[in-house]
């Protein structure tokens, strides 16, 4: 939804996912790409399908790593040059996209939205300071206190027989300039 409200409902999307063999990277990929598409589709279900408004263009693997994650972005944003937003699904593949866009100059161009906030690492600023620098758009903070508190009720729960839900939501928040302070 973030994405869409900040291409104005159109534009070309790259994705650059932190392990293609992790489990959350294909859950966090998946959920965006459902997003994408519930959002291309017709409003008026008569009305027939246009092209997509939102395009996702190229996925790279930034292989759990910030240089190869910055490595990837560069390749997308190289190879699409209509790229208007990436998708980092990881803190790793965050500041190596984030790096990445700095690096280029296409803070103004490309917009990144991502996972987990961060502290400098391996020469790359601050979450806050992408933020605050415009290279960083937006980047989804989850509830640790949650996955803790939960983990360990749920696992109680399970030991004394009873069942569970099959997908339980810690919460999570988006981060913005708008919401920082907050």
């Amino acid at each position: 939804r973030q994405a869409a409200e900040i291409l104005g409902g159109q534009g070309e999307i790259g994705i650059v996912i932190h392990l293609e063999t992790a489990t959350n990277a294909q859950e966090r990929k998946g959920g965006f790409v459902s997003q994408i598409d519930e959002y291309n589709q017709p409003e008026d279900k008569d009305e027939e399908e246009t092209t997509d408004k939102l395009n996702i263009v190229a996925t790279e693997s930034g292989n759990g790593n910030i240089s190869d994650s910055k490595d990837a972005a560069k390749k997308i944003i190289s190879e699409n040059p209509d790229v208007k937003l990436l998708f980092a699904t990881s803190q790793s593949t965050t500041i190596g996209t984030c790096m990445a866009v700095d690096e280029l100059g296409k803070a103004d161009s490309v917009q990144v939205i991502g996972f987990d906030s961060f502290e400098g690492k391996e020469g790359s600023k601050s979450s806050n300071e992408y933020l605050d620098s415009g290279v960083l758009d937006g980047f989804i903070l989850q509830n640790p206190y949650n996955e803790g508190y939960l983990g360990v009720r749920y696992a109680r729960d399970l030991i004394d027989g009873q069942s569970i839900a099959t997908a339980i939501d810690t919460g999570a928040t988006l981060v913005t300039k708008d919401n920082i302070n907050n």
